[in-house]
């Protein structure tokens, strides 16, 4: 079938015609021509065109203004042969236009996202695959053009006053506010459907309540396998997400599924992923509205030598508790040291050469000479886990997902689902050193190697990648006791993060001004050695969200949903961006309200931060603390309740019940740390007891009031 008969819309087939018979300049009023093609594939979704890969080096891409289309679905070989070469004066990569197969269109505006950029590079991939696509404007015209035309937005504008009484109802429900206005107000999605569903006749808004009156709601993120949803289009102009080369296709499509525009240009975005804040300037830059997932000094953990030099620091001081890394040197600044011991014990001992801050197989070496270990590049070098625990034959390690979304207090989570990621090659010990698919687990490094086997299923128990729940089900086989295995795990994560905490909490309390701006979610790699012993070998900051199996999109799909819920994202007021006009007030009041995450106190405050951090001991603090909660009290404990609540499947590691046994670890024990572990330990067991009496002091709203205590 060509592609004119495909399109099934008269007043646009004369002019496809002409593309298809002859390769031209398309004059300029073409262009609206282009623009309703596409709005018309992506309205019938029946929009499937697929973009491919443009290799890197082989062109200045910046230049195209679009990809190339599959040819497959052509039904003859002519078909294949017809291309454009321009578009409104600009220059067009070549395109072989086909019949496209018939696909959900939120499967295509996946790889159609929404961006501000013309002629630009877009990269969809977090982990350098080598996917790199191009959009022209044109695309991004007619992608939005079919989105904000939707039912949804007509049934706002046309229902304004019959929904009236509903919206308002609704908003003072969320704000306990009172609306004077008649104008439509916000309705938001069912979360018990997880935002599918939505009030009749209103177009619905992505957010969530809170569990306390006066605080305003969160974007609630939909799943990536849902439906995208199209809130109404003054809404929209609030759902900003800043674009990065490097965002995780995954991501993408969340953000669109929820009904964010990607965007790279502009200042009135809410949010960021990836954003690269190796100067510390850039935080203080950002507007009290806006949230990137990285942590000021995150480089203490993510960096391999400065991750040694902490955990090390903190064996000397308790030897028994802090002796899960293997010995581990930095070279060349420990060069003196590491050949000492060589010389005493390390003459048939094996050895990783890693570089500092490296990621995905990159640069390592496993070694066993000495002249094979480098005297003057710095690289750290670790002791090799000789004999590891292995399964059919294969070593391997896990990957645990870690979010981080406070350091002071600590507030620490981590995801009951993670990757086992195998090798490729059976392991013979002491044998093929150089063999990088028997000795490493990294999939970017396996996935090289012919025989890797895909996973296509979370309990399925072929291929080199497992899910943690196959894991745990074939070591149960195996009479393993799994529950006090994960139990070593996270106490090995927890400890971790002490070591760091000091330094982190230094460069956090130097560049922000907001408890609000950061979140960070952290790769840990655990592997077990033969005796189930697990070693922790290193911490990534970044870690990969590629889905390039079933199994990876099940899990990280999943994964990246309940991170952004637990981040707390909110929606901005209309004073805090520009260019939206009046129409957007009346979202005001659910707005981000900036005060609620201030970390300025007042003199009682202090006074009582003061009072409560000069007790030595647990007994002391844990009745005062919570006797007289402040302003700034309740505002860290409704944060801390209503992150709990997006939990799912996350589990909290620190603060809960029994963290205080960590307190030890510390360098100085912190207020907001002592806070928590008193709410806890009254509360753990009776979380409703709890929530009603922050509730009752936020409907008197003692959390804003300025003046209070």
């Amino acid at each position: 079938m060509r592609l004119r008969e495909a399109l099934q819309a008269p007043r646009m087939e004369s002019n496809f015609s002409a593309m298809l018979h002859a390769p031209t300049v398309l004059p300029a009023r073409w262009s609206e021509c282009l623009i309703k093609f596409i709005e018309y594939r992506a309205k019938t979704e029946y929009h499937r065109e697929q973009l491919q890969p443009i290799p890197r080096g082989q062109t200045n891409v910046s230049s195209w203004s679009f990809v190339k289309i599959p040819s497959a679905a052509c039904d003859t070989e002519r078909d294949n042969e017809r291309k454009i070469y321009g578009c409104t004066g600009v220059a067009m990569q070549e395109a072989d236009l086909g019949h496209p197969n018939p696909r959900r269109f939120e499967d295509a505006s996946n790889r159609c996202a929404s961006t501000s950029t013309s002629n630009g590079v877009i990269n969809l991939n977090a982990d350098s695959d080598g996917e790199w696509l191009t959009y022209e404007k044109l695309t991004e015209i007619a992608f939005f053009r079919s989105r904000t035309k939707s039912r949804a937005n007509v049934a706002l504008r046309n229902n304004q006053s019959k929904s009236a009484d509903i919206v308002r109802r609704q908003s003072v429900k969320l704000t306990k506010s009172i609306v004077s206005t008649g104008e439509a107000q916000p309705i938001i999605f069912d979360e018990r459907a997880d935002g599918d569903k939505a009030t009749r006749d209103v177009s619905p808004l992505p957010i969530r309540e809170s569990l306390f009156p006066y605080v305003p709601p969160y974007v609630l993120f939909q799943r990536h396998d849902h439906t995208p949803k199209t809130p109404p289009e003054d809404f929209a102009q609030l759902l900003k997400w800043r674009f990065t080369t490097s965002m995780p296709r995954i991501l993408m499509k969340i953000l669109i599924n929820t009904g964010y525009q990607i965007v790279n240009k502009g200042t009135d975005w809410s949010g960021v992923w990836n954003l690269s804040c190796k100067d510390t300037a850039k935080y203080r830059s950002m507007k009290n509205f806006q949230k990137v997932n990285n942590m000021p000094g995150s480089q203490n953990i993510g960096n391999k030598d400065l991750l040694w030099t902490h955990l090390s620091g903190m064996s000397r001081k308790f030897v028994q508790q802090y002796n899960f890394m293997p010995r581990t040197y930095v070279l060349p600044k420990e060069m003196q040291k590491f050949e000492g011991m060589w010389n005493r014990h390390g003459m048939g001992t094996t050895w990783i050469i890693k570089p500092p801050s490296a990621g995905r197989g990159q640069g390592i070496k496993i070694v066993n000479q000495w002249w094979e270990i480098p005297k003057w590049h710095s690289v750290i070098i670790q002791r090799y886990i000789s004999r590891p625990k292995l399964i059919n034959g294969l070593k391997f390690d896990l990957r645990i997902y870690v979010l981080l979304t406070s350091i002071n207090p600590m507030r620490i989570y981590v995801y009951k689902e993670g990757l086992v990621r195998f090798a490729s090659v059976r392991y013979v010990r002491g044998a093929n050193l150089g063999d990088k698919y028997m000795h490493l687990t990294n999939s970017s490094v396996n996935r090289q190697n012919p025989a890797y086997i895909m996973n296509d299923g979370v309990n399925s128990f072929k291929g080199h990648k497992w899910s943690f729940a196959s894991l745990w089900s074939y070591l149960r086989q195996e009479n393993v006791d799994v529950t006090d295995l994960w139990c070593q795990i996270k106490d090995i994560i927890v400890k971790t993060f002490i070591s760091v905490e000091s330094s982190m909490n230094a460069a956090i309390s130097e560049n922000l001004v907001s408890s609000y701006t950061c979140y960070e979610l952290y790769g840990f790699d655990v592997l077990l050695d033969e005796d189930l012993r697990p070693w922790l070998l290193e911490v990534n900051v970044l870690p990969s969200l590629r889905t390039d199996s079933p199994l990876d999109t099940t899990i990280k799909g999943a994964l990246m949903k309940d991170v952004l819920n637990m981040a707390g994202y909110q929606i901005p007021k209309n004073e805090q961006i520009s260019g939206n006009g009046a129409c957007n007030k009346k979202y005001d009041t659910i707005g981000h309200n900036y005060r609620l995450y201030s970390t300025a106190l007042n003199l009682r405050e202090k006074m009582k931060q003061n009072e409560m951090n000069a007790m030595e001991t647990r007994d002391e603090y844990l009745d005062g603390i919570l006797r007289n909660l402040t302003r700034d009290d309740l505002r860290q404990l409704i944060r801390h309740e209503d992150e709990l609540s997006q939990a799912d499947n996350f589990e909290i590691l620190f603060p809960t019940s029994s963290s205080y046994l960590y307190f030890k670890f510390f360098e100085m024990e912190r207020y907001y740390d002592r806070l928590l572990d008193a709410w806890e330990h009254r509360y753990s067991d009776n979380k409703t007891k709890g929530i009603r009496r922050l509730q009752r002091h936020c409907e008197t709203m003692e959390h804003l009031d300025e003046n209070f205590n």
